[in-house]
């Protein structure tokens, strides 16, 4: 008889404690004030766009190797983003991968625009003409980070 009853009061307390658990992760939590939610709709990075280099453009952008480049990207209102952090020149000819990093100083965007200018040149050992995309990865003030890549464009060689 008195492992009967212990067995029906062991039962009983872990029913009891199943039961307590399953009610703790049914609670629902309060919103914060001041906390959003994000989702798919967030507007973080908002119309995050390169504009030189541009895309969608018909026909080959040609850069001249070793010359001075100004890199422009722009917003739309209501983005987050308030700072350009790089611009990574990838090759488009063999599989994608990155070549090197031409800038990474950080520009403000300010008023929905951003630029910076550096030298674009195509590392020794790469053939020429060959052909590029960029990629460049913004911040917000919250932290998180959004990215874009331009269209095509060919590096000629030096005249």
């Amino acid at each position: 008889m008195l492992l009967n009853v212990k067995s029906t009061f062991i039962s009983l307390f872990l029913i009891s404690l199943l039961c307590t658990f399953y009610g703790v992760n049914a609670i629902a939590v309060s919103k914060i004030k001041g906390l959003k939610e994000r989702d798919d709709k967030s507007d973080l990075c908002s119309g995050f766009k390169f504009d030189n280099p541009p895309s969608g453009l018909k026909g080959p952008i040609l850069k001249r190797n070793n010359t001075e480049f100004t890199a422009r990207w722009s917003t739309e209102s209501g983005s987050k983003l308030n700072l350009v952090l790089d611009f990574e020149l990838f090759s488009n000819e063999t599989d994608g991968k990155l070549v090197t990093t031409l800038w990474d100083k950080g520009a403000d965007i300010k008023d929905n625009k951003a630029s910076a200018t550096f030298s674009m040149y195509a590392p020794e050992g790469i053939t020429l003409p060959a052909t590029f995309f960029a990629r460049s990865w913004a911040s917000s003030p919250s932290g998180p980070n959004c990215f874009i890549v331009s269209g095509d464009f060919t590096i000629i060689k030096d005249l």
